[in-house]
């Protein structure tokens, strides 16, 4: 199982990371804590959960062929 997590940066980040380092069932893929790779992770979530409303069909999202026609 893969989770996202967003830790304000405090003193308790970094005691949480140092906590969940020593376990040894979580394996730490990746830090990200300029703003761009946080600005890229939130519209990566925003995709998916568009994604997920679409296929329940909550949501209707434009097609390629429909966007290409826009532009």
């Amino acid at each position: 199982m893969k989770v996202i997590i967003e830790i304000d940066e405090d003193v308790h980040s970094s005691q949480f990371l140092k906590f969940i380092k020593t376990l040894s069932y979580v394996k730490i893929l990746k830090e990200f804590r300029d703003v761009k790779s946080k600005k890229i992770i939130h519209d990566l979530e925003q995709a998916f959960q568009d994604a997920k409303m679409h296929n329940q069909g909550k949501k209707k999202l434009t097609t390629a062929k429909e966007f290409l026609d826009e532009i």
